[in-house]
This record gives C-alpha cells, structure tokens and sequence, in this order.
C-alpha cells in the first residue's frame, strides 16, 4: 500500500481540498476522517468541508484490510455566550471522584466578546469528565452555572510509516 498525497491546500475558511496518487494499477480509496470511514472511491482528489477551530485526521489508504491509524486522546472545546452583568467566568473541572472537589481550571475576565470558549487538557480515552461553567458578578460572588456548548477534538498520532522525497517533482511519498 503506498499513497501519496500531491495536493493538500486550504481554499476557504472551511474547505480543503486533498489529492493522491498510488502506486497501485487502478486502486480504489478508502478514506478515513478521525478513524471512521467517510467515502470508497476511485477518485484522487476530494474537497473536505472543517469546521472553523476543529482539527480533523485525514486518512486515504488503497488497501481494504488496512486498519486507520489511532487517534490521540481528545480535548473538549467549551462554549458559552456572554452573560449581561457577569465580570468574570470561572471554567471548573470535578476531581476526585465521590465526595470530591470542583477545581478553577481557568479565569476568565469579562471583556465585552459575544461568547468565550476554552480548550481543556487532553483527556484520556473513555474517562468520564465534568466540567462547569460559572459566571461572577462584579464585586464578588458567583451568578450562576452556566449552559455550554461541549465539542470533542481529537488528534491523530504520529504516523509510523517510510518516505522518501523526489527532488525533481517536489513530492514526498509515505509507504506504509
């Protein structure tokens, strides 16, 4: 199996478009987003559609046994509007289990945007996680736990594969 991409080029805000080669005779592709099959086809060029701050893995292999490369643990992206009259947001995680505390994972002062988010740490495969959001009122005290808006994003892992380069065409080819 050993595809290699010629072409990886943002052309919008949102969209990336993605072409190959193989150094198979007639390969049909199987592509892979975030380790989940999206689409089989014959063709080598594809025009992918991200959403804005979202990191995505990118897979196409032309061999049908082949298995997607793992994925990093991911990380929540929160997201919260703003409250009228809040001057501060606390982003909070629950630790230690029963009976266990509320950790401030970050301040963050209030500073006229519409909506604030925060990227949590990496977080571990199939863990269970709580995390809050609280408003403060200017002059202290807490004007509540506010609704958020919870995104996944993973990371792919560092690919074990060969490559060489090609001076003359400027491609590189991985082989795995």
């Amino acid at each position: 199996m050993s595809v290699t991409i010629t072409r990886q080029q943002q052309i919008g805000a949102r969209t990336w478009i993605f072409e190959w080669e193989s150094t198979l005779e007639n390969p049909t592709y199987y592509i892979y987003r975030d380790g989940l099959l999206m689409a089989v086809t014959r063709a080598e060029r594809r025009q992918f559609e991200v959403g804005l701050g979202e990191y995505v893995q990118i897979e196409i292999l032309d061999d049908p046994d082949a298995v997607p490369g793992r994925v990093y643990p991911g990380r929540l992206v929160l997201g919260w509007q703003r409250v009228e009259g809040a001057s501060a947001y606390r982003v909070e995680e629950y630790s230690g289990g029963p009976g266990g505390t509320w950790e401030t994972r970050k301040r963050i002062v209030e500073s006229g945007r519409a909506y604030y988010t925060y990227r949590t740490r990496f977080l571990e495969d199939l863990g269970q996680f709580q995390w809050r959001v609280v408003s403060e009122r200017p002059g202290g005290g807490d004007g509540g736990i506010l609704p958020f808006l919870a995104r996944m994003v993973r990371r792919p892992d560092t690919p074990e594969l060969d490559w060489s380069y090609d001076p003359e065409t400027g491609k590189v080819t991985f082989i795995a």
